[in-house]
């Protein structure tokens, strides 16, 4: 396991996940960027940096000048209306249990797109809360269901669907 730290206007980390890093990396007030799935630490030097991953990846710390990281992607904004009738195919980012105290809740993160919306929407987000479906992450499947509610999270809007139906 390799940790590099990259160097440009902010410092950041790319390494695999490990645990105790993250915990570390929280408490010195590193800030976990999802999009580019990389650690930022603003204010920090390449000497105290490249100190606190030697701890954790001892003879595996690289520094590096900063690659070009992928720009966030943009925001599509929510999709329909709450409570209006949906048709998507999307694939599924990520899905994971999430258990309460009434039972197990299957939640799928989705990227996609609308049918009546076409290509350049294709990377809207959707949420899925269901209690029976097991989809596997990676799959692309196509949705019927309704527009539960609208979120945002991490600063990009989340349309919650209900009561969806796999149709293909």
């Amino acid at each position: 396991m390799s940790c590099t730290i990259l160097t440009g206007t902010t410092l950041a980390v790319h390494s695999p996940y490990l645990p105790e890093f993250a915990r570390a990396a929280r408490m010195v007030g590193g800030q976990w960027d999802r999009v580019n799935k990389l650690w930022r630490f603003p204010g920090f030097t390449v000497e105290t940096l490249s100190r606190i991953c030697e701890d954790f990846y001892p003879g595996k710390v690289t520094v590096a000048d900063a690659i070009p990281v992928p720009a966030a992607l943009p925001d599509y904004g929510w999709h329909g209306t709450i409570g209006a009738d949906v048709r998507v195919t999307v694939t599924i980012e990520k899905s994971f249990d999430y258990n309460t105290k009434y039972g197990s809740t299957r939640i799928h993160i989705m990227r996609g797109c609308p049918e009546s919306l076409g290509e350049p929407y294709r990377d809207k987000v959707f949420v899925w809360f269901a209690s029976n479906a097991r989809l596997a992450e990676g799959t692309t499947v196509t949705l019927v269901g309704k527009v539960k509610a609208h979120n945002s999270r991490d600063g990009i809007s989340q349309t919650v669907l209900t009561r969806c139906k796999k149709v293909s």
